[in-house]
């Protein structure tokens, strides 16, 4: 662990870099807690097993307290290319990433440059935060970096549908999609004679269960899972925890499809009321069954059970803009990343510079199309 004090205009921080987890003090646990209300992907318990199965020594945690020990900040974080670059303690399984901030403290701008001097100490070249939501948090990071003599690069990650219930009957949920999908489970689900679905929250149930997800995901489109521990270690451990619902439909007692839906307790921020919300973690199907239209038919059996028996009052596809999303969802939101270049190291600045010259070249050719398609038209 490195400590060190930052003294500011305003206030006196304390900035810690922990490298595991589990060193970070219990006096954070209500920071994380906070977070947490707003996504799983922000609790201490996904970062710990993201370090656990993935990226084990390469940890590095920046915090920021004040000096009575109040924690202001927690950015976890993971170090790359023999300790030149940093990156978000996140990778593709993490569909959501954010500093996490005390919610009602007035000087954050601060909080952030303390931060940031820490992170100077290191001498990273390329600093890389994906899958943020663009919100005022977001922004300040930008703003301060760039104040902090570096070169800032905002990004699009990817799109985020999702979707508000106000209802606990799915029948009155179903009635406002569209109508080709209501067609197509019904006209598919009379089709199907010999099928059944499981769908379990149970830990001992959901063991027994995940050899079925995972023969059905190495048979689908999706091939091998990049990091198998984590995925099992998750689902077992959001088990226990109740978060986790793994659904398998059978066709012939074959299995033929398998999701990984997550539901959490989650708190409006503006409101102060908490919801359970259920996320869309994981879908696959056998290919063997694809004109069967399974996978949407269970995608309906797991949508009526969030609905009707976890009672929640949003389900989320978390990541991607595929078509049939919007099927189920009328609501979309977005998700960038921030690159900083670091301008005060040569590769850093040169790396940049070679980032601001490719996105003027690509600004330039956008333009010229334009222009060229509009002379076309006029001619």
């Amino acid at each position: 662990m490195n400590t060190s004090c930052v003294d500011d205009h305003s206030s006196r921080y304390q900035v810690e870099c922990f490298h595991s987890i589990k060193a970070i003090p219990e006096r954070f646990t209500p920071l994380f807690e906070q977070a947490s209300q707003e996504s799983l992907f922000y609790s201490r318990h996904w970062f710990y097993l993201l370090e656990q199965s993935i990226f084990h020594s390469l940890v590095r945690v920046f915090t920021v307290s004040l000096n009575d020990a109040s924690p202001l900040l927690i950015l976890p974080c993971y170090e790359s290319k023999q300790g030149t670059e940093l990156h978000a303690l996140s990778n593709y399984y993490s569909a959501l990433y954010k500093p996490l901030c005390h919610s009602s403290y007035p000087h954050m701008v601060t909080v952030f440059d303390a931060l940031i001097r820490e992170i100077n100490r290191h001498h990273y070249q390329r600093i890389c935060l994906p899958a943020m939501p663009k919100d005022k948090v977001y922004e300040q990071l930008q703003q301060r970096f760039s104040y902090h003599a570096y070169m800032t690069k905002s990004f699009f990650c990817f799109g985020n549908w999702y979707e508000p219930i106000e209802t606990s009957v799915f029948t009155d949920y179903l009635s406002h999609r569209p109508s080709q999908l209501r067609n197509t489970l019904r006209r598919k689900a009379k089709k199907l004679t010999d099928h059944h679905i499981v769908i379990s929250s149970e830990p001992k149930e959901i063991q027994r269960l995940f050899p079925h997800y995972q023969a059905i995901y190495a048979k689908s489109w999706k091939g091998d899972e990049a990091y198998p521990d984590f995925i099992e270690e998750m689902v077992f451990s959001l088990a226990r925890k109740g978060v986790m619902r793994v659904a398998i439909a059978y066709i012939a007692n074959k299995p033929a499809a398998a999701q990984l839906w997550m539901v959490t307790k989650s708190r409006d921020q503006k409101c102060g009321q908490s919801n359970a919300v259920a996320s869309i973690y994981k879908l696959a199907y056998d290919p063997h069954f694809k004109n069967s239209s399974i996978g949407s038919i269970l995608t309906a059996a797991m949508f009526k059970h969030v609905i009707e028996q976890d009672r929640v009052s949003k389900i989320d596809y978390l990541s991607g803009d595929d078509a049939y999303k919007k099927d189920w969802m009328s609501n979309r939101n977005e998700r960038w990343g921030l690159l900083m270049y670091n301008k005060r190291t040569f590769k850093g600045f040169f790396l940049g510079l070679v980032s601001l010259i490719f996105r003027t070249i690509k600004k330039k050719l956008k333009a010229l199309k334009r222009a060229f398609f509009s002379l076309k038209e006029r001619v």
